[in-house]
């Protein structure tokens, strides 16, 4: 319920921490923010029914992957310019070192029969790390700018081993 009422509260609906790990969005200027769309939650409730949940870093969560399991990964994305680099909302940054440990992680799941799909930047870098696996590139549209006209599509890339 508190991460739904901040995503639907919060400035655009992001969720960030700061150094601290307190939660840094200000409040929407909405006047009358749309809080909860009751039969999407009931559906969704009704979709998790036997699905166990686990958030956190990701080399904990992972350690408890099994074969069959399915792992979406969602790290903060490889910075392609000096504007898109947010890789420290946290004390812990993710830098390539980072980049590189994570694609390491996904192809031991690969060979512990887990499935995963991942997302992240569209870049050379990020396409030579996973290139034993599947990639499609997809456009997103970026709601979130300081400036309302650099909002629009980009490309990421969709990386995935099913």
């Amino acid at each position: 319920a508190r991460t739904i009422y901040l995503n639907k509260t919060g400035f655009n609906g992001m969720y960030r921490v700061n150094q601290k790990g307190e939660f840094n969005i200000p409040m929407t200027s909405a006047k009358n923010p749309s809080l909860y769309d009751k039969n999407n939650i009931l559906s969704c409730s009704e979709k998790l029914q036997g699905v166990k949940l686990s958030h956190g870093d990701y080399r904990k969560c992972l350690e408890k992957a099994k074969k069959g399991d399915f792992v979406y990964l969602d790290p903060p994305y490889y910075p392609i310019s000096k504007t898109a680099s947010f890789t420290s909302y946290t004390g812990n940054s993710f830098l390539e070192e980072e980049h590189v440990r994570l694609a390491r992680y996904c192809k031991e799941l690969d060979k512990r029969g887990c499935l995963f799909l991942q997302s992240n930047s569209h870049c050379d870098f990020v396409e030579e790390l996973y290139s034993d696996f599947s990639l499609s590139t997809i456009k997103v549209r970026r709601n979130i700018a300081a400036n309302k006209e650099s909002r629009g599509k980009i490309s990421e890339f969709v990386i995935y081993n099913y």
